[in-house]
């Protein structure tokens, strides 16, 4: 059996305040009025969050990010059924990457990171436990979470569970014993958020040339004839009306160079 020397927990140590302090930056207090206040998850850079249904009661919420900043949030998807809940908001910080939790082993070192009896940012160090599956006579109602021994209070719901490296694994949602903690596999998030439109930035817009006459002659441009649907929802989300078509002569965009241009967008 190895043994860990005082050198070596110190680096354990040091490594593992690294992750939480990167974690706490994709991590927001969530506030329902009467409903009480939970956790959340930055899902995507333009201000997505993912928390649990049971934290997002009521369709209007304030969100604080951990240096107190407060922005309104907005409920736009809930499923008790799995114990999610998508809030649009401000930007607030920057997305966890997303690891599959059937790649973890048992025993290794997982780390809640939120908001428990409202002190922000707080953690919680443990192993994970394995998968815990759920039995129903019902097929759909059958649930999988993931298990760890980390201690969570109230206000940790809605808030990330993560690996070593600090990928989210996990939504946290319950505790079942003493140090038993279950959470939301990560993938059951992503595919929540998908099916309700959230999603990861990109240009989602199709162009081609077309011909403008003028005194001078005929000149080439580059026309956005059309724009995605999840553009679309983002945009009207966050920036009111947009423009649909929009001409820019050329040479100082073409459809090359559009995609070469695309951070201006």
């Amino acid at each position: 059996m190895a043994i860990l020397t005082n050198g070596a927990l110190a680096a354990v140590a040091a490594d593992a305040a690294e992750v939480v302090e990167r974690v706490r930056r994709s991590v927001v207090l969530v506030r329902a009025g009467d409903a009480g206040q939970g956790s959340g998850i930055v899902w995507s850079a333009p201000g997505q969050i993912i928390t649990n249904a049971h934290v997002a009661q009521h369709q209007r919420l304030v969100v604080e990010t951990q240096t107190g900043r407060s922005h309104e949030g907005l409920v736009v998807a809930r499923d008790p059924s799995l114990d999610l809940a998508l809030i649009e908001t401000e930007s607030v910080g920057p997305p966890l990457e997303i690891a599959r939790s059937s790649d973890l082993r048992v025993g290794e070192i997982v780390i809640a990171v939120g908001n428990p009896l409202g002190v922000r940012g707080a953690a919680s160090i443990g192993v994970y436990c394995g998968l815990h599956r759920t039995e129903d006579n019902e097929p759909q109602a059958r649930r999988t979470y993931v298990r760890a021994d980390v201690d969570l209070y109230p206000g940790n719901s809605g808030g990330p569970l993560v690996d070593s490296r600090g990928r989210l694994i996990g939504i946290n949602t319950m505790v079942t014993g003493p140090g038993f903690a279950l959470a939301i596999p990560a993938e059951a998030a992503r595919k929540m958020a998908a099916a309700h439109g959230a999603f990861e930035p990109r240009l989602g817009i199709r162009v081609r040339e077309v011909e403008l006459g003028s005194a001078h002659g005929t000149r080439r441009a580059t026309r956005r004839n059309s724009i995605s649907s999840t553009m679309a929802r983002a945009s009207a989300s966050s920036f009111g009306n947009v423009c649909s078509v929009i001409f820019v002569p050329s040479p100082f965009c073409d459809q090359s160079a559009l995609g070469r241009r695309r951070t201006f967008f």
